[in-house]
């Protein structure tokens, strides 16, 4: 039925109809909707136990969907489908639309199966489907069957969509705001806690040594401890959702039952300066109204999936920009550093959420905050090329306070369109219209690493090849870093250690010529041949060099930690020298001409640092042609 009046006269006769109308509730005891709606009614405190349920489902189901971005570049890397490095990127966005594209082709299907069948067995059923096939994931051994596990688990696992009508459903109407914080900060955070989990775990035998063997099954499979751990977490979820409440009513009187999250009266009520017409529409079953012809819930469905394909492409362009080599414009961060940045962003997020964003949502309210978030990621963004000029604990500082602050902002307009999206239907719908949503938001994000990764791909290919040739160009497009300006002052060119790169043609090992290498890296003033060729290792703290030849220029190729490399350079303003670091993921080429000075310093704590010297003069240490202990410093 619907009732027509005007406010201000009638204001009157609509409030009494709104009173009447929650008199008329009627309550079955065999359903199990009902004894939510009624524990609503009688309890007015926050239901904090429903809410602590819901946060580890929803984390559960955020988890598997990041954790694999800090490790993605290596996987690709191993599964030598690549053939050049800067094509790793092209591939690693298919394996992260995947499990999008399998979602976005399932998301309505479960939702009508939840609003049909319940929320409870749709969301039993995600969680099983994590623990198996994010545990086939991490046991993959090639790209299609990366890809393969990846879709099949967006395709079953279809328990974001009902987690989110449940938690409007168990929260009366003044908690609903608290119960889409949940969602979206559990969401949040394990979107960032699952990146955490993949880049400490991933590779526990390299990193590891002492606790995890190169044979055993983790030595084996790289990448599949992290997934385990969130399959193990999985399967507990899956245990504590048996005892997880239903709410959808199970009589079908569904017109007699009124659903507290959802009343146009009140929402136009609180609407104090409306002096038109007011529509009371009663709550009906889901076949009577087209989901898509109901403008407030379309249009934040538009607008999430707006945000959504922007904040995965972020998701994955971010850690595949960070631990990509600096001369590609990246941070030559290893997976654990990256896990590091993304736990601190976690950690913050959660302290925003719990204690700020109820704050700021009931003084701004939701709009206004989605508004005011979009409008601060502009400069935000812009900000991160200038980031890769940074280092040190500079750099350490700025990358966490960016990640952040935009972890924050998404979560926070994630939130208010989730309540929009919930308030925009009745019970009855809510699963349908979740499911769509889902679904559009899984296509966006399927589109958005795909997009992402094809388009750092491309960045990282055109660095390659232009090299310092063409890095005024490249420094229009990709604001090139002074981490490149240092490279070229110090005469060298660092690239990745692994294959495939410039000294790894296939999986056989490295093979190079010094001489050869310098010249096609375009480093100038080395060695034009090898008359003497040295190996040399030189241990944590320790030191080689420090000195200045002056009847033979030297090549060097370093690798295998973490490596000051210093060369004299009289253009270099005060210092009269450059200065860089050599990351042990890294291999650098150097030359130092003769009457130049250079040295190299191991800075690692655990690592020995490795270099070939080629010289293209003998160097008799008893005469004077050269000057040692130069720089007093070292």
């Amino acid at each position: 039925m619907f009732v027509k009046g005007e406010m201000g006269e009638n204001g009157d006769i609509i409030t009494e109809q709104l009173l009447e109308k929650k008199k008329k509730k009627k309550y079955f005891e065999d359903c199990s909707g009902c004894k939510i709606e009624l524990l609503k009614e009688t309890n007015s405190a926050a239901p904090i136990r429903h809410l602590f349920l819901v946060w580890i489902v929803v984390l559960c189901a955020a988890l598997p969907i990041s954790c694999l971005f800090p490790f993605l570049y290596f996987m690709i890397r191993d599964f030598h489908i690549a053939k050049r490095e800067e094509d790793i990127g092209y591939y690693a966005g298919y394996v992260g639309s995947a499990f999008m594209f399998g979602r976005a082709l399932t998301s309505i299907l479960w939702g009508v199966i939840a609003d049909r069948y319940g929320r409870k067995p749709v969301i039993m059923f995600g969680a099983m489907a994590i623990v198996i096939f994010n545990t086939l994931f991490g046991l993959s051994t090639n790209f299609w069957m990366a890809v393969s596990t990846r879709f099949l688990l967006g395709s079953l696992c279809g328990m974001l969509g009902p987690m989110r009508a449940y938690a409007s459903e168990v929260c009366r109407k003044e908690y609903q705001a608290l119960g889409m914080s949940v969602i979206s900060t559990s969401w949040g955070i394990g979107l960032v806690i699952g990146p955490a989990i993949g880049g400490f775990l991933a590779q526990p035998a390299e990193k590891y040594p002492d606790v995890f063997s190169k044979d055993s099954l983790f030595g084996r499979f790289p990448f599949f401890l992290p997934c385990l751990i969130i399959s193990v977490f999985s399967l507990g979820v899956f245990i504590i959702c048996c005892f997880l409440p239903e709410t959808l009513h199970s009589h079908k009187e569904c017109n007699k039952v009124l659903d507290d999250s959802y009343d146009p009266l009140e929402e136009t009520l609180s609407k104090s300066n409306m002096d038109e017409k007011v529509k009371i529409i009663e709550p009906r079953c889901a076949s009577l109204k087209s989901l898509l012809k109901n403008w407030p819930l379309m249009s934040s469905i538009i607008v999430y999936c707006v945000f959504q394909l922007h904040d995965m492409a972020y998701s994955e362009i971010f850690s595949l920009w960070a631990v990509s080599p600096r001369k590609n414009g990246g941070l030559s961060f290893s997976s654990a550093d990256v896990g590091a940045v993304l736990a601190v962003s976690g950690f913050g997020l959660l302290v925003f959420q719990l204690l700020f964003y109820p704050l700021v949502e009931n003084n701004l309210g939701a709009i206004t905050v989605s508004r005011i978030g979009a409008v601060l990621t502009i400069p935000l963004l812009s900000s991160y090329p200038y980031i890769a000029m940074l280092t040190g604990l500079t750099l350490t500082l700025v990358v966490n306070s960016a990640s952040l602050l935009k972890n924050v902002i998404c979560v926070s307009i994630t939130t208010g369109l989730f309540l929009l999206q919930n308030r925009a239907v009745t019970q009855q719908q809510r699963g349908a219209a979740n499911g769509i949503s889902m679904s559009a938001m899984s296509l966006c994000k399927a589109a958005g690493p795909a997009a992402g990764g094809a388009l750092l791909s491309t960045i990282s290919l055109y660095a390659a090849l232009l090299g310092h040739k063409g890095v005024k160009m490249l420094s229009f497009f990709q604001n090139r870093s002074p981490i490149e300006d240092d490279d070229v002052k110090a005469n060298l060119v660092r690239f990745n250690s692994h294959f495939p790169s410039p000294i790894t043609k296939d999986e056989r090992g490295w093979l190079f010529n010094p001489v050869s290498l310098a010249t096609e890296s375009g480093v100038k003033g080395g060695a034009v041949n090898c008359v003497s060729q040295h190996l040399g290792e030189i241990r944590p703290g320790a030191m080689r060099g420090n000195h200045r030849h002056y009847s033979a220029n030297e090549t060097f190729v370093i690798w295998g930690a973490k490596t000051k490399f210093r060369l004299e350079n009289n253009q270099v303003d005060d210092k009269g020298y450059a200065e860089v670091i050599i990351h042990a993921d890294e291999v650098a080429v150097a030359a130092s001409p003769r009457g130049t000075a250079h040295a190299l310093v191991n800075i690692d704590p655990v690592l020995s640092t490795f270099f070939i010297g080629c010289q293209d003069g003998v160097i008799n240490n008893i005469t004077s042609t050269s000057d040692y202990n130069v720089w007093k410093d070292l």
